[in-house]
């Protein structure tokens, strides 16, 4: 028999199960998501009661660098297969290594999550100068994305930083809404939201023509190559990205 333990759904109950695992030395053949359909014949779920789950996070704090708790963190949105797995085998070299887990990379654990946080890391690089808010009716700013990473949260961090507006992002891989009111920020499952009619501002329109129309004059048309922008803009943004809409469209057709 598999031993599956299962988390929350979330980086927060997924480091907590791991730390609890690490203090009773229990090596775990599988931790899975409550979210996660997927059983084998043989395996055997474990839910394991944690009565001070504060206590695993101060002992996350004390034991691990901010380095090594942001590498996993970011390696955790990048949503690949058994990436649960790799963060448990990954913390408990650190425990031994500490900061100086970075120099065994011949250790698969060490060099996946090396590889993966940095993956999240440029592409949430990318998106800070990719994304486009739209003005809304109602004062706010709406933006669409489809990020290969779980990168919303990191997004709404930095925008909140740089607009002082209300705003929504809305990720359409995993239908998930990112609302900030400047107060405080709430995330929406597509499920559980009324769909509502949005619509742009009166000015936003004018706003979008003038830019398409600058970006259109700033280019040179026998300088245009395609292959070379989406070096520097991958082609997976564009159909969210203003100026680009119209060369997505007919690079599909």
């Amino acid at each position: 028999m598999n031993s599956i333990y299962l988390y929350d759904n979330n980086f927060s109950s997924l480091v907590i199960l791991i730390i609890e695992l690490l203090k009773r030395n229990i090596k775990p053949d599988g931790i899975r998501s409550i979210n996660n359909d997927e059983k084998g014949l043989f395996d055997c779920e474990f839910n394991i009661e944690i009565k001070n789950k504060n206590k695993n996070i101060e002992y996350l704090k004390n034991n691990y660098s901010k380095r090594i708790i942001g590498s996993i963190f970011y390696a955790y949105l990048s949503e690949k297969k058994d990436i649960e797995m790799l963060i448990y085998d990954f913390l408990k070299e650190a425990q031994k290594y500490k900061d100086k887990v970075y120099y065994h990379r011949n250790l698969d654990c060490v060099n996946l999550i090396i590889k993966y946080s940095l993956y999240v890391s440029r592409e949430t690089h990318k998106l800070k100068g990719f994304v486009r808010f739209k003005e809304m009716e109602n004062n706010f700013f709406y933006a669409t994305i489809a990020p290969t990473n779980n990168v919303i949260s990191l997004l709404g961090n930095h925008f909140k930083k740089r607009l002082n507006d209300n705003f929504v992002i809305y990720d359409q891989k995993r239908k998930v809404y990112l609302i900030y009111n400047k107060l405080s920020t709430t995330y929406l499952y597509e499920k559980d939201l009324i769909k509502a009619n949005l619509k742009l501002s009166s000015s936003e329109k004018d706003i979008e023509e003038l830019w398409k129309t600058f970006h259109k004059t700033v280019g040179i048309k026998e300088r245009e190559n395609l292959k070379c922008q989406m070096n520097f803009m991958p082609k997976k943004y564009w159909k969210n990205i203003i100026e680009m809409e119209n060369v997505y469209e007919g690079s599909n057709k």
